[in-house]
């Protein structure tokens, strides 16, 4: 069966950094972004909160505030920040252009903000975030203050914060906690950071030589369909399921596009922002998808191939070999294990609250099956006659050639799928078997091991090999 893959295996997990707001009716954020918020000599009071994650494992831990972050109770008016480096990826990667796919910028939060005021605040986070102190209180780095004097409520700044952040996988270091005030007729904002300035600007460069690494590894002139497929494989050989961070999510790398990329230790939301990342110097249209399964929070990606959308979800597709039956799927498809969130311009800003980030800001449709792997990649069966061995056998001899440890199989047999897989690896005539055994021999390869994996919701196989 479709999930049998996935027992003792994390199925889902973080859902996203996500604002949860502890007081009702905070005082607004509309205009003036500064890293200096009113006179030194008028202390400001704040309100404090925690920005909370949810997340859970295969045995369904249950989502949780994480108690090891403590909320600030009054900070300094000025803090001391520091202008970090821009994450300038698109720069420094000018210089060969030619050999470059069109950057893309993904502003799906940004386009779902309804008002100049919330568009405003986006760019006021965007520049506070790149002003970091060095200076820690209670264990954070204050960043640049912002003043605005005009009246947000609290659901439209949750919305902001996480348009922001679903936009901006290159911005890693924001903490989840956070105060938020008034003085005067200003109302004040302040998010900090779980790196100093220092530390930020150190691990920026090394975010930027790595992402420059795998975008130098991917040829040029590959159809979109096939920078995602080289963006995937190197996931899935990068990245390996963190569940110590499942346990302790003060392990706040595993949760980042950072951590996906340098130390390769994540739960599904690195896995989602490196994707998302990696796909705008890809040239690739791509976003995050927040939902559940088994009830607990999750995060994936929509990804747009061929003027198609999709959805990927990295997380399910790795494990000790990747399988496919999470690439390029419907939201038919992937309903019958994940529950998508709901949109936010279907909610009321109470919901909206209440939901605590479970809220996705741009869905797509995905109803194409063109760009799905299985059709794209996968060796197309149709029947078990002997009229299809030949070419199963020479692009199964191919990839094993190739040492590749999963193959997918296209089974393009209709309302016969499930007695075509039967005959193929778990009944007489048993044929995979018999392709296997052909196909080793003819690319000089021994085979030591093959199990498989049944995707019936998309009429796919993979067979899984060991060498």
């Amino acid at each position: 069966m479709r999930d049998q893959r996935y027992k003792g295996k994390i199925a889902a997990c973080l859902a996203a950094l996500v604002l949860s707001l502890s007081a009702a009716g905070i005082p607004g954020f509309a205009s003036a972004g500064s890293s200096s918020a009113g006179s030194s000599e008028t202390p400001v009071s704040f309100s404090t909160g925690v920005l909370t994650r949810s997340e859970g494992g295969a045995s369904g831990t249950a989502a949780r505030t994480n108690s090891a972050y403590q909320a600030i109770r009054k900070i300094s008016s000025s803090a001391n920040v520091q202008q970090l480096r821009r994450v300038s990826l698109s720069n420094s990667l000018a210089e060969d252009s030619e050999a470059r796919y069109a950057y893309v910028e993904q502003k799906y939060g940004y386009s779902a903000l309804a008002t100049d005021t919330e568009r405003t605040l986006y760019d006021y986070i965007g520049n506070a975030a790149y002003q970091v102190s060095n200076q820690p209180i209670d264990g954070y780095y204050p960043v640049g203050q912002i003043m605005m004097p005009t009246q947000l409520d609290q659901s439209e700044l949750q919305k902001v914060f996480l348009a922001y952040t679903n936009d901006h996988p290159e911005v890693f270091w924001l903490s989840n906690v956070f105060s938020y005030g008034s003085e005067g007729n200003f109302s004040i904002l302040q998010l900090y950071s779980v790196l100093s300035a220092d530390a930020c600007n150190s691990d920026i460069d090394t975010l930027q030589s790595k992402v420059e690494q795998v975008v130098n590894s991917i040829p040029a002139g590959l159809s979109e369909f096939d920078r995602e497929e080289a963006l995937y494989n190197y996931m899935v050989k990068q990245c390996s399921y963190d569940t110590a961070a499942v346990k302790d999510s003060s392990i706040w790398q595993a949760f980042t596009a950072y951590g996906a990329l340098t130390d390769g230790k994540v739960v599904c939301e690195g896995y989602s922002r490196a994707m998302e990342l990696l796909s705008s110097y890809e040239g690739l249209h791509c976003a995050l998808i927040r939902g559940s399964s088994g009830g607990v929070g999750h995060m994936w990606n929509a990804v747009s191939v061929a003027g198609n959308w999709y959805y990927l979800d990295l997380t399910w597709s790795d494990g000790n070999q990747p399988v496919y039956n999470y690439f390029n799927i419907t939201t038919q498809v992937i309903g019958t294990t994940h529950k998508i969130a709901p949109l936010a311009s279907t909610l009321t800003s109470k919901q909206f609250v209440a939901a605590n980030s479970q809220v996705n800001l741009f869905l797509p449709s995905c109803t194409a099956t063109a760009e799905n792997y299985y059709i794209v990649k996968g060796i197309r069966i149709t029947d078990l006659s002997s009229a299809n061995d030949s070419a199963v056998v020479s692009q199964l001899s191919s990839d094993l050639a190739n040492s590749d440890t999963t193959i997918a199989f296209y089974i393009n047999a209709g309302s016969k799928y499930s007695s075509v897989i039967s005959g193929l690896v778990s009944a007489s005539p048993y044929k995979m078997k018999s392709y296997l055994q052909q196909a080793q021999q003819r690319a000089g390869k021994k085979v030591t091991g093959a199990s498989y994996v049944v995707d019936s919701a998309n009429h796919g196989l993979d067979i899984c090999v060991t060498y």
